[in-house]
């Protein structure tokens, strides 16, 4: 998959496109396809390393949009959208093609978002 990367803070040049192996969801957790996400001012600030709890390599990205491909049988093919957490600052998060976050992390996705 795709993802938007950066492996060290600083600047916004450090942001990249890279080619990576596509998350795998542990017990608990969903992969979400992403169809949006935001870029909020807690992303850039990350990135600008803003942020203290920031580990790297890392994608950043926290608020996102999709469809559940694995996880829980109840949740697989759901339109999801989610927040938070660690997502982007000590997890890998939402400027990817796929994201595994916890199922606590997303919620059903209204009808026209």
């Amino acid at each position: 998959m795709r993802a938007l990367r950066f492996a060290r803070t600083g600047s916004l040049e450090n942001l990249g496109v890279e080619t990576m192996d596509r998350p795998v969801p542990r017990a608990g957790e969903v992969l979400v396809r992403v169809q949006a996400a935001a870029i909020n001012p807690s992303d850039v600030k990350n990135v600008l390393g803003k942020m203290e709890l920031t580990t790297v390599p890392r994608t950043p990205g926290r608020d996102f949009a999709g469809v559940v491909e694995q996880g829980p049988s109840e949740w697989i093919g759901r339109p999801v959208f989610g927040t938070g957490g660690d997502l982007g600052f000590r997890r890998d998060g939402s400027h990817a093609e796929y994201l595994a976050v916890p199922v606590e992390a997303v919620l059903d996705r209204p009808e026209g978002l």
